[in-house]
């Protein structure tokens, strides 16, 4: 007990001073130890993990730009960038874990299809019935007795509900039944709950802690994870009995257009569904949630895209994906509130392959993790994007969004 109670006491010392000298290490030998960026960014990676715990990692890099300019350090081995062009800084990496990125662009290609244009309109049916079942519940709510009205209505979790049940049905076949019971499903929830801990779980991952993640993997906590993938096959299976085709994402990952022979393995099916799932409800919900916080609280704007919608349409039966995407003020307002709420604010880290390369005009070891940081580019004060003033390409040339607090 008393070894382990000091190796226990040790552990911390021993990880510091683990982290500083492979710090020290990489500073003096790097190639790259000209980056700018604060002193502990460049000898810990723990200042990163700091703020990634505490949630406000994503504008903590946009003060780093703001500071030190279009390049700066993340941590010893870790450099963030403020490229508008994505392309150009992950170019010199693109022959990284080729075999990889070949897998994934023909899993890419085949998912192309079930968001073509034909495709998209097929599935309006499926979107327009939860859009309707919405705002049926949402008119419940409100025309409802006193104590109903009385009930506080969290959008954040009705678009989350609608969103989860549109993204159900079209990549697995069915709904969850979140409008229809005004509650998560159970699977919906372990999603949602386990965001958090998958955090804590990377931030182990990094400092080299496998046997901790190892035993928490183990344990009761995440057992969740097979629950859900359980969930996930037995829906899918149903999917797959079905005989007729359905214009949904699996019929597009799964069937060869030619013939209609499913052509992906069962398991790759289910984590490819399970990954579409996840990504495009959240991120969706993210973003239709901050629209409405910013039109509710800024009600000129508000005021001004209803004219434009009341004045566009007679009756509902003419509101339809293509009609929409010709309301110039609608379309500016959905860019203005992606650029202030983007779903995905962190960076999409690459490693630089073996021998190192230029990455936006600089020579970058091998070795090292870089990353285009979107939240730092939509709230630099030096970019055009920037500010309560949008141009958008329109008939008129320009289109102004009034009053929006894009900072604020």
């Amino acid at each position: 007990m008393l070894v382990a109670g000091v190796l226990l006491l040790l552990f911390p010392f021993a990880a510091l001073s683990s982290t500083i000298v492979k710090g020290l290490a990489y500073y003096y030998l790097s190639l790259g130890n000209d980056i700018p960026g604060p002193l502990s960014h460049r000898f810990s990676s723990l200042p990163k993990t700091y703020h990634l715990l505490k949630g406000d990692l994503p504008s903590h890099v946009a003060k780093l730009h703001a500071k030190y300019g279009s390049v700066v350090r993340m941590a010893p081995n870790e450099l963030a960038f403020a490229a508008r062009r994505h392309g150009e800084t992950y170019t010199a990496i693109a022959q990284l874990e080729k075999r990889r990125r070949e897998e994934h662009g023909r899993i890419r290609r085949r998912l192309s299809h079930g968001f073509s244009d034909k495709y998209l309109r097929n599935q309006e049916p499926i979107i327009r019935e939860y859009i309707d079942l919405l705002i049926r519940k949402l008119h419940e709510k409100a025309t409802g007795s006193a104590a109903v009205c009385a009930v506080r209505v969290d959008m954040c979790e009705w678009l989350n509900w609608t969103i989860f049940d549109i993204i159900g049905d079209l990549g697995l076949g069915g709904s969850f039944g979140c409008l229809e019971s005004c509650s998560y499903h159970p699977w919906v929830r372990m999603v949602t709950s386990t965001l958090r801990l998958n955090t804590y779980l990377q931030v182990l991952a990094g400092m080299r802690a496998k046997r901790i993640v190892q035993r928490i993997s183990n344990s009761s906590i995440l057992k969740t994870r097979e629950q859900s993938r359980a969930l996930i096959a037995e829906k899918l299976a149903k999917r797959l009995e079905l005989t007729d085709q359905r214009p949904d994402f699996v019929d597009s990952l799964v069937r060869n257009k030619d013939d209609g022979v499913i052509i992906m393995s069962f398991p790759q099916l289910a984590i490819n569904a399970s990954a579409l799932t996840i990504a495009g409800s959240e991120t969706t919900a993210t973003l239709l949630s901050g629209a409405i916080f910013l039109l509710t609280t800024n009600v000129g704007v508000l005021g001004k895209l209803a004219r434009e919608i009341r004045s566009s349409f007679k009756d509902d039966c003419e509101i339809t994906m293509a009609s929409v995407s010709e309301l110039p003020y609608l379309v500016a307002c959905l860019n203005e509130s992606l650029r202030c709420y983007l779903p995905v604010p962190a960076g999409l880290p690459r490693v630089v392959p073996e021998g190192g390369a230029p990455v936006a005009g600089r020579f970058i070891p091998g070795g090292t993790t870089v990353a285009v940081w979107q939240w730092a580019i939509n709230y630099d004060p030096k970019l055009p994007s920037y500010g309560l003033t949008l141009t958008s390409s329109t008939p008129k040339g320009s289109l102004e969004i009034e009053g929006l607090p894009a900072i604020n």
